[in-house]
């Protein structure tokens, strides 16, 4: 089975396209935060970043609702693209393609310094150092 959930933080705000066959995407940046104490109690995190790919109807919504710092939850499948660049270099990408994302913050709120972390969450209860920038 090839299943991923993330819940995270958007690094950048979601680039969206249209594509010439009138299809439509959007790329997001997705930052999850792992948090442990090491041997010496001292408090370590590690920040994975993950590049999700939303097609279809919900890409536009993406767009339209989300924001640098927006905390979403995506649910999809990893996917690996290969392709060969300008240079004849082979090049693959590993991605996430969503088949959902849900939106768990307020895009007034995404990128506000002045909201709460609890705000920016819609509520759901988190660190205060949930945001890795």
């Amino acid at each position: 089975m090839n299943k991923v959930i993330l819940i995270g933080n958007l690094g950048r705000d979601p680039e969206y396209h249209n594509l010439s066959n009138g299809g439509e995407v959007c790329n997001l940046s997705v930052a999850t935060v792992e948090r442990w104490k090491d041997k010496a109690g001292e408090s370590r995190s590690e920040t994975t970043w993950h590049r999700v790919v939303v097609w279809g109807p919900q890409a536009r919504a993406c767009v339209d609702f989300l924001a640098r710092g927006a905390r979403v939850a995506v649910e999809g499948k990893i996917d690996e693209r290969k392709w060969t660049d300008k240079d004849g270099n082979e090049r693959v990408s590993i991605e996430i393609r969503a088949s959902s994302v849900e939106f768990l913050t307020k895009k007034e709120h995404a990128g506000s310094p002045s909201a709460s972390i609890g705000e920016q969450s819609g509520g759901w209860p988190t660190a205060d150092d949930d945001i890795p920038f």
